[in-house]
């Protein structure tokens, strides 16, 4: 395991990243797990600040060539997103550098700015070109 995260909204919540791209959720202090996979190797995850089941995770791409091209083949991360915690997961984009919610507990607190819930902040390579 790399990383142990507890969720900002439900203590009992906690997400294990593995080194191998083994990932596991529990939603019960670790009474149970259940596999949390994208289909993908997750190497990043971001839980929503105010929405408990709803979460953004990145992966890196397995060596992809381009047909016709004689170059090396691209590795790039690509960016999801969740709304069952893990269950289903819907791509967003790829060539990803970093990734963040757009909303935060300021956000949230301040009446006079709205930030959609589901609002994310992504930098990426526009060109997809780079990795």
């Amino acid at each position: 395991m790399s990383t142990m995260m507890q969720s900002p909204v439900d203590d009992s919540l906690v997400v294990f990243i593995g080194t191998t791209g083994i990932n596991w959720v529990t939603e019960d202090c670790g009474a149970n797990l259940r596999a949390l996979n994208s289909g993908k190797v997750i190497e990043e995850f971001r839980f929503h600040p105010h929405e408990r089941n709803r979460a953004l995770a990145a992966s890196w791409t397995n060596c992809d060539k381009v047909d016709g091209e004689d170059e090396p083949c691209r590795i790039y991360k690509e960016l999801y997103t969740t709304e069952n915690m893990g269950i289903e997961w819907k791509y967003l984009t790829n060539y990803v550098f970093d990734f963040e919610w757009a909303v935060s507990r300021k956000t949230k607190e301040n009446t006079h700015i709205h930030v959609p819930e589901e609002r994310v902040f992504i930098t990426r390579e526009a060109n997809n070109t780079d990795h």
